[in-house]
């Protein structure tokens, strides 16, 4: 829980973006982390699923069955245990399952983990056959204020996720 400008002084984070979009969110990680925000980069559910199966879904490691079930958020989350190849929709599933006894932690360690995949995926010689196509449901489904040589400099650090050598600068 953060302060939000402008709103209650204790509420959860994921908060501000429904409030204010983009700019309360950046005011909100700057005001908390006392940090400047330069660059975002906002897809919603539809998108983000969008998005990993236009880079052909991702290898993952799923380290336990996972099944929930919300009916009120139309959430339905059925994953085995064991090495898979996720699509969008199960990718969607495995980065909001928190329903073990780790919860919100797990389910940023597991978020954190499917990043380090998406971005092997992502540098895969096969996504240069895939690359208008990917372009192009970024560009439907992505906000940003990156340029495209920003995205470039990103591509290129793709390959030191998987090592854990990205570092801040």
């Amino acid at each position: 829980r953060v302060a939000i400008p402008g709103h209650s002084a204790n509420d959860k984070f994921g908060h501000s973006f429904a409030y204010g979009g983009i700019e309360l969110t950046r005011a909100t990680i700057e005001d908390f982390l006392k940090i400047p925000v330069h660059y975002y980069v906002v897809a919603d559910w539809q998108g983000f699923i969008r998005v990993v199966d236009a880079l052909g879904g991702v290898d993952l490691q799923v380290d336990a069955d996972m099944n929930y079930e919300d009916p009120y958020a139309k959430l339905k989350i059925h994953l085995k245990k064991g090495y898979q190849h996720l699509n969008g929709q199960q990718a969607g599933e495995y980065v909001r399952f928190r329903h073990d006894e780790m919860g919100d932690i797990g389910r940023v360690t597991r978020q954190q983990k499917f990043l380090k995949a998406l971005a092997a995926q992502a540098i895969r010689p096969m996504n240069l056959i895939r690359l208008p196509q990917i372009v192009g449901v970024l560009g439907q489904n992505v906000q940003t204020n990156l340029n495209p040589w920003s995205f470039r400099e990103i591509f290129v650090a793709l390959p030191a996720l998987k090592n854990n050598q990205i570092q801040a600068d």
